[in-house]
């Protein structure tokens, strides 16, 4: 049975993320930091999907893994994207340590 009450509340999240990337981005700030933004994001749709389907979430932050649970549901999306915003993840978010 779908969880629309629980899949709302990761899109209001998501929302916030969407917001924030596209107050960031107009008012000039940093690439890396609206990256990030639109990564959160993004993820926090596809966990509403997974979500509305009353799955158990999958805990990483990973767009591909998450897109591979709910590929049917979405559609076909150009990887390529979700491979960049990946990057802006796992390389805006934290200085180039490693």
């Amino acid at each position: 049975m779908p969880n629309s009450t629980y899949a709302k509340e990761w899109i209001n999240k998501a929302c916030h993320n969407f917001k924030a990337a596209k107050f960031l981005y107009e008012n000039n700030f940093y690439t890396d930091v609206v990256g990030v933004e639109l990564h959160n994001g993004l993820e926090k749709l596809f966990k509403a999907v997974i979500a509305y389907k009353n799955q158990k979430i999958a805990k990483t932050h990973d767009l591909l893994v998450l897109y591979s649970f709910i590929q049917h549901e979405i559609g076909e999306v150009e990887l390529s994207l979700l491979e960049r915003a990946n990057s802006y993840f796992k390389e805006g978010k934290y200085p180039n340590i490693w």
